[in-house]
């Protein structure tokens, strides 16, 4: 069976699918959905229909190759990859399997597979690995690396023990495709077979699992199919650990900067309506660039000092969050062999942070309030009520505005990028994900970006200060996503002026005359269906009745007509 779907829309990841499993199919297809970044072209059942969709030149971008130990002999997987990387060698593949041992997977990694995950993964970490391997990295999920210890006398006796099992159940096997071989066989029959079938090909590999001496026995690779080192595959940043309070390193504080660097880790898939400038970024390089920024705001909240006015060293702060944080940033990621002024690079940050500090900085909320909690320890308050530190609800707060904090500066550091940097070669490899390599899809990309703050500008944030509400960036199981926090912005709704403050004058006639006017229509319509239905239908049934009954008079029994002439 071939599905096939209509083309997809400009930079969306095109996939494949191929499972045996129906329902695996359709719930893959079904989550990927959610993910605007996806676009599922072909779901096929058999290796037939697939290798008939490569032959025709419907090459995706990447093939999602599903696999259970049922579906044969393990080696067929690594067969079926090698068959297909050989005949289509452009093709990237996305490994989905159970059951398969770590010898196995090294030789399916070795033939050129570029990621692997367990079937039954979490489907935000799968969308993590398809960005990851689209971007030109190697996801392999787990610690697939060949066992070489020597067995011990168990896993021998062990082996030994299930060697005749082995050979009994492979007979079973055997004998029961034999029957299914039959054309004539009842239906029922054949279901219960299959289903025999199935509990053996599980109890073996059950067996296999905890008694075959191979399993434990280092991997012997020819040449002709060399394992990946280490070192190529997918490294994911190291998780920073913080401890923000000397005396203290399991303070609260530091708990929540080690749960948002583990919210980071999970992924940072944009899944608001809104184009973010780290948009452009490998998944790899936005959780680096995260990471930077929460070490850098860990040394920046050490050095506030109590004696100081708060709101001027805020706003230093998060001036040097930025600054530091791009630098560093940046000079992780250039190559030594490009001469860059560093002095003249400097510059650029005080021709930036005008922008910074409007577009940005801006969109920083509660910045005092998360400053004092996270150096300070001081209680925070949240819709009037003031909780103590170490509270859930302070706790779910500060986490939340430190996500926004971490999200806005990371865009601001890749605006500064984009503004002067944006065709840098070394970048377009190193930084950026494939689709955005070309000159158009980078102009494309800031066009984008430019439209989207001018309809926060002049539409959302005038729409947001109508309804007393902030609009925060926050992260959750590997998305971006908006979320709302209330607070009164009467000050900021009278200083409104020119089209922010037309917008509000919108939203208002809407509110008042919407309500009503969606009344008048629902009148209207109501009496034009009475007038249809009970005054012109009656009426028209009353002359088609009229009708009816004079053609009955007229058109009479030609016998009754005659019996009245001879009377």
């Amino acid at each position: 069976m071939l599905i096939a779907y209509e083309m997809m829309p400009e930079n969306q990841i095109e996939l494949f699918i191929l499972d045996r499993d129906p329902i695996f199919r359709l719930g893959l297809d079904t989550a990927l959905a959610d993910y605007a970044e996806f676009s599922v072209e072909l779901i096929a059942e058999t290796i037939e229909d697939l290798f008939e969709a490569l032959d025709r030149g419907f090459i995706p971008d990447i093939l999602i190759l599903g696999w259970s130990y049922d579906d044969s002999a393990s080696d067929s997987c690594w067969q079926l990859c090698k068959q297909l990387l050989e005949r289509f060698p452009e093709l990237i593949i996305l490994l989905l399997a159970s059951g398969l041992q770590p010898q196995e997977l090294a030789k399916i990694q070795g033939v050129g597979v570029r990621g692997y995950c367990p079937k039954g993964t979490n489907i935000d970490t799968l969308a993590f690995s398809l960005n990851c391997i689209n971007s030109g990295e190697i996801y392999w999920q787990g610690d697939n690396s060949p066992v070489a210890e020597t067995p011990n006398l168990w896993q021998k006796a062990l082996s030994s023990f299930s060697n005749s099992g082995q050979e009994e159940i492979a007979q079973d096997i055997q004998a029961i495709e034999n029957s299914l071989s039959e054309n004539d066989l009842p239906t029922l029959k054949r279901l219960l077979l299959l289903g025999r079938k199935r509990e053996l090909q599980a109890a073996n590999w059950l067996v296999r699992r905890l008694g075959d001496e191979k399993q434990q026995e280092p991997l012997k690779t020819s040449e002709s199919s060399p394992i990946l080192p280490e070192s190529q595959g997918l490294q994911l940043s190291t998780i920073p650990q913080f401890a923000i309070a000397k005396d203290d390193p399991d303070s609260v504080v530091s708990r929540i900067f080690n749960r948002v660097a583990q919210d980071i880790s999970l992924g940072l898939v944009n899944s608001t309506n809104l184009w973010l400038e780290i948009d452009i970024l490998q998944p790899r390089k936005k959780q680096e660039l995260h990471y930077i920024i929460l070490e850098t705001l860990a040394t920046i909240l050490q050095d506030l000092n109590r004696e100081q006015e708060l709101a001027l060293q805020i706003r230093v702060g998060l001036r040097n969050i930025w600054t530091q944080s791009a630098i560093q940033f940046f000079f992780d990621n250039y190559e030594a062999a490009i001469e860059i002024d560093k002095a003249e690079f400097k510059n650029l940050f005080v021709q930036e942070y005008v922008s910074f500090q409007e577009n940005i900085c801006s969109k920083i909320y509660f910045a005092p309030d998360l400053f004092t909690y996270l150096a300070w320890e001081y209680p925070l308050t949240i819709d009037r009520v003031t909780y103590r530190v170490d509270s859930p609800e302070a706790i779910a707060r500060a986490v939340n505005l430190l996500h926004n904090l971490t999200l806005r500066i990371a865009n601001g550091i890749m605006q500064m990028i984009l503004n002067n940097f944006a065709d840098l070669e070394v970048f377009k490899y190193r930084i950026y994900l494939n689709n955005y390599r070309s000159s158009r899809a980078i102009a494309h990309f800031r066009n984008e970006i430019s439209w989207g703050y001018r309809s926060e500008k002049y539409w959302l944030m005038p729409k947001d200060i109508f309804e007393s509400s902030y609009q925060i960036l926050t992260l959750s199981r590997g998305k971006i996503i908006n979320a709302a926090i209330y607070a009164p912005r009467t000050e900021e709704l009278s200083r409104l002026k020119g089209l922010p403050w037309l917008a509000t004058i919108i939203l208002e006639l809407r509110d008042a005359i919407a309500p009503r006017l969606r009344s008048i229509l629902g009148l209207l319509g109501a009496s034009l269906v009475f007038t249809l239905t009970q005054v012109i239908g009656k009426g028209i049934g009353l002359i088609g009745k009229g009708i009816i009954q004079g053609l009955g008079s007229t058109i009479g029994d030609p016998k009754s007509r005659n019996k009245k002439r001879k009377i």
